[in-house]
């Protein structure tokens, strides 16, 4: 790129030789000598050219494939709270569109941008000593330009932010009516659903036009004063020509260059818009890369320490747990406890930190208050690899890994053979349904399970949990799909495997199955103990018990 450069601002002095030495003279050798100079570097600058285009589009792919990878990177090893600071089509936009604007910035300032200004600081400096009198209003014109490229810069960037933050909210409507296609016509919110993403999508149009229309106003104006600047040059190269003060190769040098700068220019709606939204994205794309990670590799002596091997006795000694942005704590001040080896039920309404509390034990975000002890060891003084290695979690959503059922649920023990595959999928009462299917285990998944029904879901993510063969069990309502035999004999099942067991639910039919109960009630009943203890001491869990004695029996008396 240098030496394209370089080339492209010698073509006006070789230029003033040829008219000077061979038009004015009248030798024809001086005319094709320097004519073949200049057709020789034109060869040698087509050269350049096109090695700096490949190499720079191979830079800018190389950028936005170490952008991509650091982002997700960043993304899996951040703490949740964290990337909770971002919404889904935010992290989508960011690893996407905002990554290809600035792989499109680093393309054109390798092969443009920074071309652009060492031809006009090297034009007007090459026309200072050809001719400085000629130059001048170049020279002069220069400051007011650079002060109107500077301002315009700086609101730009304002504006492309705006215009990139209303990208994610027309990327999140998208995403959400794509996953809520059949409610929206079961609801008939198809109207309301295309008012509501115009509405979006007319005031990212309207983002977008005012930070392109900042641009578009003010190269015209800076290109009408250099053009301004070429007449001055023209009336004034004409008197010095017919003074004899300035040489008539002289004043074609000086008007080549002077061309040359209002020819960059044209690219400056180009470089300004571009280089807007790159600055914005990577602001947005910085945000997500000062994400730290929730804990540093393991040292040698961690690795040799403590692992989660074989079931622990859990204890929740005044565990609170604050979200941001809320005055009232979402769980706690809770104590309770499981021996090893037995089952826990956590019960309580939607909303009262069910879900929260099993969270807490692979931590994915810490407990504002209190601890959680493990076999008597602070959750924290645990090294995380170790921690997880030996817990096995069931969200709640039970999303899968698109490939195939085999690829699924070796996600969760990779090492896993077929004898083990089977006995966890038994388990999980799932085993003879993927028979049934006509490429059994190697039948294809859509993306998250999408061909498959609830329940068939959660037990896929249970068998996928127990190729663990975790120590602790963590189950986040994870039956709600399933019909009450199937739940019944799916607890039975988990109920005999050797690790400690959480599960959190709603079914006071699936909690007396437990050893013990924990009662989560947002009116601060927290309490534990046997179902016959809380049904006796808590007007809370009695509640909850009359309530859905009264579901059951409504179909029934109808």
């Amino acid at each position: 790129m240098l030496v394209e450069a370089a080339v492209e601002l010698s073509y006006p002095v070789l230029l003033a030789c040829l008219v000077d030495r061979g038009i004015v003279a009248g030798d024809p050798v001086q005319v094709l000598l320097w004519g073949g100079l200049m057709l020789a570097l034109a060869l040698l600058s087509f050269a350049c050219g096109i090695s700096s285009t490949f190499f720079a589009s191979d830079a800018g792919q190389s950028v936005a494939r170490d952008l991509r990878a650091s982002i997700f990177d960043r993304v899996i090893a951040a703490p949740v709270r964290g990337v909770q600071r971002f919404t889904g089509a935010s992290l989508l936009t960011r690893s996407t569109g905002d990554v290809n604007q600035i792989q499109i910035a680093v393309f054109m300032c390798l092969r443009l941008y920074l071309r652009a200004p060492l031809i006009i600081a090297g034009a007007v400096a090459l026309a200072m000593l050809v001719d400085p009198w000629l130059a001048l209003p170049l020279l002069l014109a220069t400051p007011f330009v650079a002060l109107a490229l500077q301002r315009t810069m700086a609101h730009g960037l304002r504006l492309f932010l705006v215009a990139q933050e209303r990208l994610d909210r027309v990327t999140g409507l998208l995403g959400e009516n794509l996953r809520g296609l059949w409610p929206i016509r079961a609801f008939g919110r198809r109207r309301d659903e295309l008012r509501r993403f115009a509405e979006a999508n007319d005031r990212l149009a309207d983002a977008s036009a005012a930070a392109l229309r900042l641009s578009e106003m003010v190269v015209p104006s800076l290109i009408l004063l250099l053009n301004l600047c070429v007449v001055a040059v023209l009336w004034h190269g004409a008197e010095r020509i017919q003074a004899q003060a300035s040489r008539p190769g002289d004043v074609v040098a000086v008007l080549n260059y002077a061309a040359r700068i209002v020819g960059e220019f044209f690219y400056l709606p180009l470089i300004l818009t571009n280089l807007g939204r790159a600055r914005s994205a990577l602001r947005r794309v910085g945000e997500v890369l000062a994400l730290q990670p929730e804990e540093r590799p393991p040292s040698p002596a961690e690795r040799a320490g403590p692992r989660l091997e074989r079931p622990p006795a859990v204890a929740f000694d005044a565990v609170t747990v604050c979200y941001p942005g809320r005055r009232a704590p979402t769980l706690g001040p809770l104590r309770a406890a499981v021996p090893a080896g037995r089952m826990l039920a956590v019960v309580g309404a939607t909303g009262s930190g069910k879900s929260t509390l099993l969270q807490l034990l692979p931590r994915l975000f810490d407990a504002d208050g209190g601890r959680i002890l493990l076999d008597g060891r602070d959750l924290r003084d645990w090294p995380l690899a170790a921690l997880r290695e030996g817990i096995g979690y069931v969200p709640q959503s039970a999303p899968l890994a698109s490939g195939t059922v085999r690829e699924a649920l070796l996600w969760g023990g990779i090492e896993a053979g077929e004898a083990e595959l089977v006995a966890a999928t038994r388990a999980a009462r799932i085993h003879e349904q993927i028979l049934a299917w006509p490429q059994g285990y190697e039948t294809p998944l859509a993306q998250r399970g999408g061909n498959l029904s609830g329940g068939q879901r959660q037990r896929l993510a249970v068998a996928r949990a127990l190729l663990r063969r975790p120590a602790l069990l963590l189950l986040d309502d994870c039956t709600s799909a399933l019909d009450a035999a199937t739940e019944a004999e799916l607890l039975a099942a988990i109920g005999r495997l050797p690790c400690t067991i959480l599960f959190a639910t709603q079914k006071i039919a699936a909690a007396r199955r437990a050893d013990a109960i924990v009662l989560l009630d947002r009116d601060g009943g927290d309490a534990s103990g046997r179902h016959e203890d809380l049904l006796r001491d808590s007007e809370a869990y009695r509640r909850i018990v009359r309530s859905q004695a009264d579901a059951m029996a409504r179909p029934a008396r109808a």
